[in-house]
């Protein structure tokens, strides 16, 4: 507890956990400082004006004598009244405060971290209602201390009293709970909630704007107006009867004044909930991803301006949203956000990658025979398909060009076994081509027939192009190759072949086999070209 309320300076030689245990300290003992020293300070200030002001308001001389006779000059009444009430509410408030003191000590994963966050959250109501409670106390015992003593006070004499009690609570209540509020938000709320959240603490009190400008009317208007007209109950003892306006007229007058107050704040409130409520509900509205939001406009202040730039943002974030959808059509949407995390920039980097090259058979044919928009139809369905396969083996789709699909397994998405992943795809897609051509045939269309080639090895992935426009893609000798590969499936007459270090790298149960050496274009060397047992063919 000594290191806790009086912890030692960072000495020379001390170990980093040392440093941050003090700082720790240090912190802690800044939040006792505030959650004590504010209290303590702002009632001292509240007594001396209530004792030098405000009594000298409300009671005459007579009441004031009184009190000094039976309260001050009585040691036993005097510590009662005026003394006992503020340790016993000092005592309550380190109570309540003593957690959240502890929160610079203890881990998040300590079991009292969350009432220590609930009890810094709370700690400006809470400090202010038992300050309030704290006078109401001392003016009920004085009251017992008269009904003790066998004194008898006149109704009104209460009224005065009590009203001067609840104005100087009001006042001690509205100082503590703004500067805790101003303490808290400074100081320790970027502390422990830098990310926000405080509405996700369980427990923790959700004042709306109405409250924190009705505290804000206690302090300028509804204090000042009852202290006025406690006055004016006062003076009117010492009007001679005839010329005394009435009691009930006075207090109408004060209660009306009060309903006012009360009244034109509730309307101010309203000026401020309902567009900020607006625009709450536009920012959970863009949160979730629509951002068909228009708020209006009808104020010239700066909620006009808040709502204008609401407007505005959304508007933006529109048009990033379809420019994002537009750019994630021309490159899989997968390689968009990878390269939008990085600002658009990607350097060419070498990877060992699978690439898959597919091509269609008589194309040019059929294009010849058909319209512009039957072949545009055609490819597109015949795209859709083939995509989806290498969506669903980790793969992306790198390019269309014209026919023929360029697919890349482990670049730029790492992909654990990335070559079975490219030779299962490439069976998925004939699999799939098959049920494709079934229905093509129901409507009259004309059947595909395609060529893969897969290859695997090290590639160069990265954005290439100009200055002003630029496309990632790979390149190297790997994927020469694949394509390559891929030409031969006319000279072997089938739809499948894989490199040698495809069928190195794969599961023995793909069924690969050993369709003999082909020379192809770029090699020097001839290549083992394998294709697909009978039985995996379909």
């Amino acid at each position: 507890m000594r290191n806790f309320l009086f912890p030692r300076k960072v000495k020379e030689g001390d170990s980093r956990e040392e440093i941050a245990v003090m700082h720790r300290f240090q912190s802690g003992w800044w939040m006792f400082f505030f959650y004590n020293a504010i209290p303590i300070a702002s009632n001292a200030v509240v007594l001396l004006f209530t004792s030098r002001v405000i009594t000298s308001l409300i009671n005459n001389r007579a009441d004031f004598e009184q009190y000094r006779q039976v309260i001050l000059e009585n040691p036993l009444h005097n510590f009662i009244v005026n003394i006992l009430p503020f340790p016993l509410v000092m005592a309550v408030l380190f109570f309540l405060s003593y957690p959240a003191l502890r929160l610079f000590s203890r881990g998040t994963d300590n079991p009292s971290y969350a009432l220590g966050l609930r009890r810094l959250l709370n700690a400006p109501f809470n400090t202010g209602l038992w300050c309030f409670f704290g006078w109401i106390t001392g003016n009920a015992l004085s009251r017992a201390v008269y009904a003790f003593e066998g004194i008898h006070l006149e109704a009104i004499v209460l009224v005065r009293v009590v009203g001067m009690s609840v104005v100087s609570g009001l006042l001690s209540f509205v100082i503590n709970y703004y500067l805790l509020t101003l303490v808290n938000r400074k100081f320790f709320f970027p502390t422990f909630f830098p990310d926000g959240g405080l509405k996700e603490v369980e427990g923790g009190l959700r004042f709306a704007l109405r409250f924190n400008l009705e505290i804000f009317v206690l302090a300028v208007a509804t204090g000042p107006i009852l202290l006025l007209g406690l006055s004016l109950l006062s003076v009117q003892g010492l009007v001679p009867a005839a010329a005394r306006p009435s009691y009930a007229a006075s207090v109408s007058l004060v209660l009306g004044l009060i309903f006012l107050g009360v009244f034109m704040s509730a309307l101010l409130a309203r000026s401020f909930r309902r567009p900020l409520g607006r625009m709450r509900n536009a920012a959970q509205t863009i949160q979730n991803g629509n951002y068909a939001v228009k708020l209006p406009i009808d104020t010239t202040d700066e909620l006009g301006d808040l709502a204008a730039s609401i407007n505005d943002m959304a508007r933006g974030l529109d048009e990033k949203e379809k420019i994002k959808e537009s750019f994630g059509r021309a490159v899989d949407p997968r390689v968009r956000d990878y390269l939008l995390e990085r600002g658009g920039e990607m350097g060419g980097v070498e990877v060992e990658a699978t690439i898959l090259f597919s091509d269609i058979r008589g194309f040019t044919s059929f294009s010849e025979a058909h319209s512009a928009p039957e072949v545009v139809a055609w490819l597109n369905t015949y795209f859709e398909c083939m995509a989806e396969c290498v969506r669903e083996y980790g793969g992306i789709v790198n390019k269309y060009v014209g026919d023929a699909i360029l697919a890349v397994f482990n670049a730029p998405l790492p992909l654990e076994n990335h070559a079975q992943a490219g030779v299962d795809c490439a069976i998925a897609m004939l699999s799939r081509l098959r049920e494709l051509n079934i229905d093509l045939a129901g409507r009259g269309l004309n059947e595909i027939n395609i060529g893969i080639g897969v290859h695997t090895g090290i590639v160069v992935a990265g954005n290439i192009g100009s200055h002003d426009r630029q496309e990632f893609t790979v390149i190297g000798d790997t994927v020469n190759t694949a394509s390559r590969i891929e030409g031969l499936c006319k000279k072997f007459q089938v739809p499948f072949l894989a490199s040698e270090d495809i069928y190195n790298a794969v599961d023995e149960n793909v069924g690969l086999r050993k369709l003999g050496l082909a020379q192809v274009k770029g090699k020097t060397e001839a290549l083992t070209i394998y294709g697909l047992s009978p039985s995996r063919r379909g």
